[in-house]
């Protein structure tokens, strides 16, 4: 049976033969690798923030901050980042307006609404405006993790 959080990354343990791969196999990524498991987080909220690099880093994930739509708009021109969590909380901009420039600047791109409210009206209104789901900010670390997991699996294979 696979198991969804190994296959990200999580709790994953190389195999002992890792360090003995050929010279000419450097170069290729397993399905296991992590190193293309990227995310923005816009929030000017620091333990947010910190919440969600914690959980990342479990997995060896790259976390990018970013204060402002402009300043994550800017990292998804410069890197292929796939997942962004919108603080709807904190953020400079409205999440509507938010969640809908930052769909428009990269065509299957995942937006989450991470928000204090997790109710299915507000779910309904980010589906509406093309975000992928809401992120509850009062989520333990496990629903983080299988919301983030998800999102991740939902949005790299959506795009194969």
């Amino acid at each position: 049976m696979l198991n969804l959080g190994r296959w990200l990354g999580f709790g994953h343990k190389p195999p002992p033969e890792a360090g003995k791969r050929r010279a000419d196999d450097r170069h290729s990524v397993s399905p296991r690798t992590n190193a293309l498991v990227r995310v923005v987080v816009i929030t000017a909220d620091d333990r947010f923030h910190s919440f969600v690099r914690d959980i990342a880093a479990t997995g060896e994930w790259t976390v990018f901050r970013a204060l402002t739509i402009e300043q994550a708009l800017a990292i998804l021109r410069s890197e292929s980042v796939p997942l962004v969590i919108y603080d709807g909380d904190t953020a400079d901009t409205h999440w509507r307006e938010a969640i809908e420039r930052l769909t428009k600047s990269q065509p299957g791109l995942c937006v989450m609404l991470a928000s204090t409210v997790a109710d299915e009206y507000l779910r309904s209104e980010v589906l509406r405006h093309r975000g992928y789901d809401i992120l509850p900010r009062s989520a333990d670390r496990e629903q983080m993790v299988r919301a983030l997991q998800f999102a991740w699996f939902w949005t790299t294979r959506s795009r194969m």
